[in-house]
């Protein structure tokens, strides 16, 4: 699929912002203007590449979302946006992936392949489901195999007894509610719930045999 192809489908229209957002909206591009220039970037080429952006999300420029600084970062490689859009596209082919990255900008941060690679692995986890596309878009974290991983030990340790791939299908929101993400190492009886649940999902092994979990031990 290419981005013009997904513009046609699904790329929102801009909406009017209020005057406070507008006001909002002109700080926080000011913000990462002069955070930029520390950098020894040209105001005029900043405010290009804010507005190529723009072009493509929206009203995603946020300071709420990502500080200054990883606006700038996410600007030295503005001509990627497309490209791992496209790529979220490929992996959850139903879910609204502006939508998805509007909401997790922080996505912007990695690579292309990286990007892709955690889309892909999530995926897996969630293969045995009807609609995964939708727990994607309705909780743009999960997107991340790694905090997939520790939504369905919250869900299992807070709800004993009934599937986590099943009340996250039912109701993906419900992570939210809970506070999303647990600190894996809060508790003995935390990290036997952990190892139950992920008992019973199916994570992706790379080329050395290794899950993602064993690459987040070493975090």
């Amino acid at each position: 699929m290419t981005i013009s192809e997904l513009y046609s489908i699904e790329r929102p229209p801009p909406i009017p912002l209020a005057e406070h957002e507008q006001r909002r909206k002109k700080r926080d591009i000011q913000e990462i203007v002069e955070a930029a220039s520390r950098r020894g970037k040209k105001e005029q080429a900043v405010r290009d590449k804010l507005q190529q952006l723009e072009s493509l999300l929206p009203d995603i420029i946020n300071l709420h979302k990502l500080k200054a600084s990883d606006w700038v970062t996410v600007l030295d490689d503005v001509d990627e946006v497309a490209t791992k859009l496209v790529a979220l596209k490929t992996v959850f082919p139903r879910a609204n992936v502006f939508k998805v990255v509007s909401r997790l900008p922080r996505i912007l941060l990695k690579a292309t392949v990286q990007v892709q690679n955690d889309a892909e692995q999530s995926r897996s986890m969630l293969s045995s489901l009807p609609d995964p596309d939708s727990i994607i878009e309705t909780v743009p974290d999960l997107v991340d195999p790694l905090a997939l991983s520790r939504a369905l030990a919250t869900l299992k340790a807070t709800l004993p007894g009934q599937n986590p791939l099943q009340v996250l299908m039912q109701s993906p929101e419900l992570i939210l509610h809970l506070g999303g993400e647990v600190d894996m190492d809060d508790s003995s009886e935390y990290g036997a719930e952990y190892s139950e649940v992920m008992d019973n999902v199916m994570l992706p092994i790379d080329r050395y045999g290794r899950s993602i979990l064993d690459y987040a031990s070493k975090e």
